[in-house]
């Protein structure tokens, strides 16, 4: 679900250019652009702060970068890498690029909650689209929010992992998978939905 977080926001600078922030987490530095209020792309968290944003700056182009980011936004990630079960459905979203459809695999993906996982084809039906597995593959292979919009609870029909794009590839993926199955309660584990 894609809800509004601010009305205003100083994240925008007088010239039009997108704002950005440092967040530091237990798995190091992350980047966070903003455009208003919305969140329009995420690099996921290492060690070194300069890669990271080189890293945002490539994709996103000239960056005004700024001490503090919205703080409710900045709070989710932290409580995330330290293995808490955080749901990101409040934070608004704003994809700068992307076809009609990624942007509807993109909002499906966001509603895939913590700890649970589908096949490429499960989402492909999902959508009303069974025979879109490969086209799926490639909108969530294109999402420039990971974690906001969990590309990485996607894995392939057999429980293998499949791709993932963002730095560190399936590895970064699996740790990532790793920590919600290890943070859930109880004995749920992670599953594809609907088995």
């Amino acid at each position: 679900m894609i809800a509004l977080m601010n009305k205003t926001s100083p994240h925008l600078n007088k010239r039009g250019l997108l704002c950005a922030s440092l967040v530091q987490t237990r798995w190091g530095f992350l980047a966070i652009a903003f455009e208003g209020s919305s969140v329009i792309a995420l690099e996921l968290p290492d060690t070194d702060k300069k890669i990271v944003r080189q890293r945002l700056t490539s994709r996103c182009g000239p960056l005004t970068w700024v001490e503090k980011p919205f703080p409710e936004v900045a709070d989710l990630l932290v409580r995330y890498f330290k293995g808490e079960p955080v749901s990101f459905d409040k934070i608004r979203v704003a994809p700068p690029d992307g076809t009609p459809f990624y942007r509807e695999v993109w909002k499906r993906l966001q509603a895939i909650p913590y700890g649970e996982l589908v096949t490429y084809g499960q989402l492909a039906a999902m959508l009303g689209r069974p025979r879109a597995a490969r086209a799926i593959g490639g909108a969530v292979g294109a999402n420039p929010i990971p974690l906001v919009i969990p590309c990485h609870r996607v894995i392939q029909n057999g429980g293998k992992l499949g791709g993932f794009s963002a730095p560190g590839g399936t590895s970064y993926k699996k740790r990532l998978l790793q920590l919600e199955d290890h943070h859930l309660k109880g004995d749920r584990r992670l599953a594809p939905v609907g088995r």
